[in-house]
């Protein structure tokens, strides 16, 4: 996923310009707040899933909201 949002109806504030064209991979997806799931993000290498933590390992996700993501283009997908 490319890490990419409408900066019109969302402005950027706090962190968000160090994440902005980034591309990432999801590992986790938090659907606790209901209607608007957030998704961790990992950037780099994707290691195996931590045993206790279910995910890569806690602390390696960057969470963000479906509005501020977009597929990434590769080889396989033009």
């Amino acid at each position: 996923m490319r890490v990419e949002r409408d900066e019109a109806l969302y402005p950027s504030k706090g962190t968000w310009p160090q994440y902005r064209g980034r591309t990432g991979t999801i590992t986790v997806i938090n659907r606790t707040r209901p209607g608007s799931p957030e998704y961790g993000v990992v950037f780099g290498k994707v290691r195996k899933p931590h045993a206790t933590f279910g995910s890569t390992a806690m602390g390696d996700e960057t969470w963000f909201k479906s509005h501020e993501l977009t597929p990434a283009k590769d080889a396989n997908n033009k």
